[in-house]
């Protein structure tokens, strides 16, 4: 905590001494007109130092924009990079919830389930198989900080995904049933004929 404060008390000693020290040095020197002389006046001297001094002071204002623009230009390339992460992260998600959306299997099922029960069967195999690869997926596409934050999010969806394995076990069980049902009437059609 010292050393930060120790520094900046002398980053203000030391410009307070280069703009106002140095110049009366240079005045006062020129004013007792002993020892060494010289072609310049005081205010030559002080002329020079004065643009010396600015020159310095521009080239610190620059080394400072640079700087600033550096870390601008980092700092944006972050947001940037930040931006494009959470987007993929938000597309992998919505693509996974497209793909658990139960509403696919049940509309290719309704019309032809009845009429092709291993149809269905095979189109709900294919769903629940689809809906368990999500689930692993959505946490393989995180990082271990990323997948913290978004967490509960992951949880509930393969919670939804167990949901709706079971609901498709259930829907594959009463579609077994109905061709096994089928399959007995033809069965039965197949010992009539026999029968005649």
């Amino acid at each position: 905590m010292k050393k930060p404060w120790r520094k900046w008390c002398l980053l203000g000693i030391a410009v307070v001494i280069a703009v106002i020290g140095i110049p009366i040095i240079i005045n006062e020197s020129y004013k007792v007109n002993s020892g060494y002389t010289t072609l310049w006046e005081a205010k030559d001297v002080l002329s020079y130092y004065g643009s010396v001094l600015g020159a310095f002071m521009s080239a610190i204002t620059i080394i400072i924009t640079i700087r600033f623009t550096r870390r601008q230009i980092q700092r944006e390339s972050y947001f940037k990079a930040e931006t494009e992460k959470w987007t993929a992260i938000e597309m992998s998600f919505a693509d996974a919830l497209n793909t658990i959306n139960p509403t696919n299997p049940l509309m290719e099922t309704m019309d032809t389930g009845l009429i092709n029960p291993q149809s269905a069967i095979i189109t709900f195999q294919k769903y629940e198989m689809s809906c368990q690869m999500v689930a692993g997926s959505l946490v393989i596409s995180l990082n271990f900080a990323d997948c913290q934050k978004v967490k509960p999010l992951v949880e509930s969806i393969n919670q939804c995904i167990q949901d709706i394995c079971k609901i498709c076990e259930d829907e594959i069980s009463a579609y077994s049933k109905i061709r096994d049902i089928s399959h007995l009437k033809t069965a039965e059609e197949t010992l009539k004929m026999e029968n005649y």
